[in-house]
């Protein structure tokens, strides 16, 4: 029967055979940084919000919005990895190499 989304192309996400995009939120820590990447292999990732705490005490890391109000929420750019310490939050969009064998 199928997904009803018709087959997958190679030309759709870059490699035969891969029928679905790979879709992904994603954080870690060492020490004193946070780190959470937005990506996905097509146009659709998943959605990642920060938001800083009150008078600097923290900062907040969330797939949504925690409340209703969307202010003082900011939307992460899809395709990008963001690094959070105490003193700043730095943005840089995510390459990946379009042949993994050329990681190798």
């Amino acid at each position: 029967m199928g997904s009803g989304r018709g087959p997958a192309s190679s030309a759709t996400f870059g490699r035969p055979g891969i029928a679905e995009p790979l879709r992904f939120t994603a954080a870690f820590t060492k020490g004193g940084r946070v780190h959470a990447v937005r990506y996905a292999t097509d146009e659709e990732p998943p959605t990642l919000y920060t938001r800083t705490l009150p008078c600097g005490s923290g900062m907040l890391i969330v797939s949504e919005p925690l409340d209703e109000a969307r202010d003082g929420w900011n939307a992460v750019p899809p395709q990008h990895l963001i690094t959070v310490t105490s003193e700043k939050i730095e943005s840089s969009p995510v390459q990946i190499a379009s042949d993994l064998e050329q990681v190798v």
